[in-house]
């Protein structure tokens, strides 16, 4: 077993290997209202990483998106079956699940990825 590379410092960019993305996806059934305010914390980070989030709702709600956020309805199915639904439409090489009332902290997207590239047996 190889050795661990050393943690990078904070704030360092993060290094992508053969085309790694991040995808995160969400499950909601509040619609486009409850999940803004974490699409606006989120966006700009996934924007700087090269990456996308799924949002798929399960209220019957359509809303217009446009990249890196991409919107799929599933009326009336349950957080799991759209988590599920969001994965299989996933493009990332590593993929987060976050939450519709849950906005990430600064910083997290390029967190994630930097611990995928630190730990990539993990």
């Amino acid at each position: 077993m190889s050795e661990a590379p050393p943690p990078l410092p904070v704030g360092a960019p993060v290094p992508v290997r053969n085309g790694t993305t991040l995808t995160v996806v969400i499950g909601t059934r509040g619609g486009y209202d409850t999940v803004a305010p974490v699409l606006d914390a989120l966006v700009p980070q996934l924007e700087a990483v090269g990456g996308e989030v799924i949002v798929a709702c399960g209220n019957g709600e359509e809303h217009p998106t446009e990249p890196p956020v991409t919107w799929i309805t599933l009326r009336d199915a349950n957080v799991l079956r759209l988590r599920l639904r969001a994965v299989e439409t996933a493009a990332g090489t590593v993929i987060a699940f976050g939450e519709d009332h849950a906005r990430p902290a600064p910083g997290w997207a390029a967190a994630v990825l930097r611990a995928h590239a630190e730990h990539p047996e993990a």
